[in-house]
C-alpha cells in the first residue's frame, strides 16, 4: 500500500467489509490507510473491530497502538504494543515504538535493545536505522552513529531527519565541511527552517568573515523570520516600572553550559527591578539538580517543550513580557522562530553568538571585545556593550588547582578538553606547529563525546601529515565538566584554545583549574571569546590576533615551568574575583542596561519601527 494508491485500497476494503462485516484484514489495511492520513480516531475504531473479529490478530494491536500514539495515548498504546508482540515476537513494529516511547523519556539503553530487536525482525526497517543511529548520538557514540544513519540512507535515500542528523554527527566529529555541505543541500531542498540554522551554526566551525556569516543568517530570515514578523506589542510606557524580562532557553536550564551564566545571573537578580520568567523545552524527565536551583529563583516557570513556535511567542505575549531575552540563537534547540513573531516590543540576543540577521532582534549583548566596533556593519542588531560580556560560575565546587605536570614529568603537556567538532583541520596545523616549536611536548585531546577508533585513527592522521608522531597526540572521550571531571586539568600544562572558533566555558574552566590557555582572536563573534574571557580574568598574554603569535605564546608558557607553577594558584584567584564570576555586578549590569533599553522605548512613544535610540552605553 504504501508504494500504491492508499484511496484505492481503501475503497476495496470498504467493499469487502460490506460483503463481509467481520473480515479483519479488510478492518486492519483500512485502519492503515486511516493512520497514513492522520485519521487516528477513524483507525482506532477499525483497529478495535479487527481485534474484536479476531482477538489473536499481532498486526493489529500494533496497529491500535500507533493509534493511540498519534492521539497523545502513551499507555494504552505501549500496552498494545506489548500485546502484539506476546502474539508475535517478530513484530518489528511494536519493538520499534517501544523503543521510540523509550527514547522520548530519555530511557536509552532500553531504546537502543529495542531498535536493535526490530532490526533483528526486519533489518532494512529505516525508522528503527534512524532512531538507533539518534541513540547513539546521544550516548556519544558518534562512529557508530555515522555508520548507522548511513546505513539507514542506503534503505530510505531520501529521510530529511537521517540526513540532518548525519550531518549533525560528521560536525561533532570534526567533519564541519562535510556537514556544512549537507546542511545546505538539505536547506536547498525542502521549506524546513532547521537544516538552514544547522548550516548557520556549523559556519563557525570553518574559516569565513563576519559579512558571509551576516549574508547567511539574512538569506535564512528572510527564508522563515520576516514572513513571521508582526508590529511590536504595546505595554504600559512607564520608563521606570517593574520590567518583566523572559528568557527563552530551550534545553539549557539544566547541567548545560547556558546554565552556568543564567543560573548566576537569575541568582542575583533584584527583585523589585525585574520579574523573571524562564521558557524551558526541558522534558520533566530531563530536569535535574540544577533544573531546581533555576526554578527556586525565577518568579515564573514555563514548560514550553510541548509548544510550537507560534504557541510559545502567544505564551510570551500572553505573559506580557516586557524584554525578550533569547539564549539559544541557531544553535540547537533554536526559538528564533517564537521571537520572528515578536511577542515583546524589546528582543535581545545574549549570551552573543552571531547576528540573527533578523528585524525581529533590537540588541546583541557583549563588551568590546566580542562587539568591537568593527563589526558593526556585520550585524541587523545593534552591539549593546557592557564593562564585561560574560558571566561564569561553576556549578558545583571546584576542586584545588595541582602542581603543573611539567614538574614531574620533565615535558610540557599541551591539552585541548574543548567539544571535537571545534578541532578541525585548522586547530590540528596550528597545534601541529607548536609541537614542532616545542619538541618535547605532548598533546592531550579530550572531547565531550566518545572518540572512537575511526576518528582517533583520523585524528592521528591529520597530525601524522604535519610531522606530528603518534606517540605524542593522546586522545580520550567524555570528558564532563563536573567537579571529578575538572581534575582532568591537573594532567595539561597549558591549553590551546580551537579555531576558529574558540573555546567559551572550557577556557573558563582551564583558568579555573590555574592551567593558562592560548588562544586566537579572529573576526566574528565566536572567533573572540577566548580573548574576552582571558581580558576579563587578566591573562592577556595567552592571546593572540595572529596564528604565529599564537605559537610564540605557547612556545614562550613551555619554555618556564616555574612561571607555570607560580600561575597555577593565580589563575583561579584571579578568575574568581574578575567580572566575569561577580553575578551581582553582572545583574547591576544587565538590569541597567535593560531599563536604558526600556527607558529608550517609552522616550520614542513606544511606536513600531522605532529607529532613533539613545546610543547604548
Amino acid at each position: 500500500m504504501r508504494d500504491g494508491d492508499p484511496g484505492a485500497a481503501d475503497a476495496i476494503c470498504q467493499h469487502v467489509m460490506a460483503v463481509d462485516p467481520g473480515n479483519a484484514m479488510a478492518m486492519h489495511v483500512s485502519g492503515l490507510v486511516a493512520l497514513e492520513r492522520h485519521e487516528p480516531r477513524r483507525a482506532m475504531d477499525l483497529m478495535s473491530r479487527a481485534i474484536a473479529a479476531r482477538p489473536d490478530f499481532a498486526d493489529a494491536f500494533c496497529g491500535r497502538g500507533i493509534a493511540h500514539r498519534q492521539l497523545r495515548q502513551s499507555e494504552p498504546a505501549l500496552a498494545d504494543f506489548e500485546r502484539a508482540i506476546a502474539l508475535d515476537s517478530n513484530q518489528a513494529q511494536a519493538h520499534f515504538y517501544i523503543g521510540l516511547a523509550s527514547l522520548e523519556r530519555n530511557a536509552l539503553d532500553i531504546a537502543a535493545d529495542k531498535f536493535e530487536t526490530a532490526l533483528r525482525c526486519e533489518p532494512t526497517l529505516a525508522m528503527a536505522l534512524a532512531n538507533l543511529g539518534l541513540v547513539r548520538h546521544r550516548q556519544g557514540r558518534l562512529d557508530e552513529a555515522i555508520q548507522i544513519y548511513r546505513r539507514a540512507l542506503d534503505v530510505d535515500p531520501l529521510q530529511i531527519t537521517t540526513r540532518n542528523n548525519l550531518a549533525g554527527a560528521l560536525q561533532d566529529l570534526g567533519h564541519a565541511a562535510e556537514a556544512l555541505d549537507i546542511f545546505r543541500h538539505l536547506d536547498a531542498e525542502t521549506a524546513d527552517p532547521m537544516p538552514g540554522a544547522n548550516a548557520l551554526t556549523c559556519l563557525n566551525l570553518v574559516p569565513g568573515t563576519p559579512e558571509d556569516f551576516l549574508a547567511s543568517a539574512k538569506h535564512w530570515a528572510a527564508r522563515f523570520a520576516e514572513p513571521l514578523a508582526k508590529a511590536r506589542p504595546r505595554r504600559a510606557q512607564d520608563p521606570d516600572r517593574r520590567l518583566r524580562i523572559g528568557y527563552v532557553a530551550a534545553h539549557g536550564l539544566c547541567r548545560h553550559t547556558l546554565a552556568m551564566t543564567y543560573l548566576p545571573l537569575f541568582s542575583a537578580h533584584d527583585r523589585a527591578a525585574v520579574e523573571i520568567f524562564a521558557y524551558s523545552d526541558l522534558s520533566e524527565n530531563r530536569e535535574d539538580d540544577v533544573t531546581a536551583r533555576i526554578k527556586a529563583v525565577v518568579s515564573t516557570w514555563r514548560r514550553s517543550g510541548g509548544l510550537d513556535d507560534a504557541a510559545l511567542a502567544d505564551q510570551i505575549a500572553a505573559d506580557e513580557i516586557d524584554i525578550l531575552v533569547d539564549g539559544i540563537g541557531f544553535a540547537a534547540g533554536s526559538r528564533l522562530l517564537a521571537a520572528a513573531r515578536r511577542p515583546a516590543p524589546i528582543q535581545i540576543h545574549f549570551p552573543v553568538m552571531s547576528t540573527t540577521g533578523m528585524t525581529a532582534f533590537d540588541y546583541l549583548v557583549g563588551d568590546e571585545i566580542l562587539l568591537p566596533k568593527t563589526v558593526e556593519h556585520a550585524l541587523t542588531e545593534r552591539a549593546w556593550r557592557l564593562a564585561c560580556g560574560f558571566l561564569y560560575q561553576p556549578l558545583d565546587q571546584l576542586p584545588a588547582p595541582a602542581p603543573p605536570p611539567v614538574l614531574r614529568n620533565g615535558f610540557i603537556t599541551f591539552g585541548s578538553f574543548n567539544r571535537i567538532a571545534k578541532v578541525g583541520p585548522e586547530a590540528v596545523a596550528l597545534w601541529a606547529k607548536v609541537l614542532n616549536r616545542v619538541p618535547t611536548a605532548r598533546l592531550v585531546i579530550k572531547s565531550t563525546v566518545g572518540i572512537g577508533a575511526e576518528t582517533d585513527r583520523r585524528y592521528r592522521q591529520l597530525f601524522a601529515e604535519h610531522g606530528i608522531a603518534q606517540d605524542r597526540i593522546e586522545l580520550h572521550p567524555l570528558y564532563r565538566r563536573d567537579a571529578d571531571e575538572l581534575r582532568s586539568f591537573d594532567g595539561i600544562d597549558i591549553a590551546l584554545d580551537t579555531v576558529p572558533f574558540s573555546g567559551v566555558l572550557t577556557t573558563c574552566a582551564a583558568l579555573a583549574m590555574g592551567v593558562p590557555v592560548v588562544t586566537w582572536a579572529g573576526a566574528r563573534i565566536l572567533e573572540r571569546y577566548g580573548a574576552a574571557i582571558l581580558t576579563a580574568a587578566g591573562f592577556t598574554e595567552g592571546i593572540a590576533n595572529d596564528f604565529e603569535t599564537y605559537v610564540a605564546r605557547a612556545a614562550q608558557l613551555a619554555a618556564s615551568p616555574a612561571r607555570l607553577a607560580t600561575l597555577r594558584p593565580q589563575l583561579r584567584q584571579n578568575l574568581l574575583a574578575s567580572p566575569l564570576c561577580d553575578g551581582p555586578a553582572f545583574a547591576r549590569s544587565m538590569e541597567h542596561a535593560y531599563r536604558a533599553m526600556w527607558q529608550n522605548w517609552c522616550a520614542l512613544g513606544a511606536r513600531p519601527g522605532m529607529t532613533e535610540e539613545v546610543p547604548p552605553t
